[in-house]
Formats: C-alpha cells, structure tokens, sequence
C-alpha cells in the first residue's frame, strides 16, 4: 500500500489515468514543502505578540526619522543646533559602560522606538572608544572645568 497523497488516492487513480511514476517526484517535493510550511507556521506561533503603536506614535517617529534625514543631508560643521535636535527626538537615552581601571568605553544608544515596545529594533552594535581630553593649545582656557 502506498503512503502520502498517492495511496490515499487510490481506485481514483486508474479512473483518471494518474501514473504514480509521473507525479511520485513532484509529490514529494510538495509534501516536504508543506512540512517546512507547517514548521515556519509553529515557530509563527511561538515568536512575541504583535505590537501595535498608537497612530501619533507612528506618525511621530515618522517625521523623527525624516527630520534626521533631512538634517543629515544638509549637514555641515557649523549647523549643528538642528542635527541634534533631530538625534535627541529619536534616542530615548544613551548609557556609558566602562570597567574601572580600564581604558575604553562601550555606549548603548536606545531609541523612543524600542523604549515603546519594549522589543529590540535593529542588531546590537558595539563601537570601542576611548576618553579624549582636550589638551592646553586646543581651546583658550575655560577657568573651572
């Protein structure tokens, strides 16, 4: 007796002249098909809930975004007041990690995005620094700092 689609077809299949040998290949490739699609649709299930965002949210973040891009492209190193501004409306807040003793530094920058939905937005992704401390020439003396 043959299993899968072919032996569950079976008087049907001399009626309307169906040779097995013909379609045997083209059902196997379907039936492992179709278990790949039954695996994509459990892990569909297991993945977190759907977000949704308030309209104004959405809205917001949309005209955050093209303000930084419009800024971006106009940008030069005098203007900076406005590029900025652009930066801050999408960062909901920046942390400094550092090992005492240690020279070096990681920033991990969280955008309003991922603080509403409480999901991470884009990859993780780390950039090594370092203190940089203006030295005497660079800039006339500030008293106090």
């Amino acid at each position: 007796m043959q299993s899968g689609v072919l032996g569950h077809l079976g008087p049907e299949r001399k009626k309307h002249g169906i040779d097995p040998a013909t379609v045997a290949d083209s059902i196997k490739r379907l039936e492992i098909e179709k278990k790949k699609i039954a695996s994509d649709l459990a892990d569909l299930d297991a993945s977190p809930e759907c977000i949704t965002l308030h309209p104004t949210a959405l809205k917001n973040y949309r005209e955050s975004v093209e303000a930084l891009d419009r800024e971006l492209k106009r940008y030069n190193e005098g203007d900076t007041d406005e590029l900025f501004a652009a930066i801050r409306a999408l960062v909901s807040h920046v942390t400094v990690h550092g090992t005492p003793g240690q020279e070096g530094f990681e920033l991990e920058i969280v955008g309003w995005l991922s603080e509403l939905t409480k999901a991470p937005m884009f990859p993780t992704r780390s950039r090594r620094g370092r203190a940089v401390v203006a030295r005497e020439g660079l800039e006339p003396p500030t008293p106090g700092l």
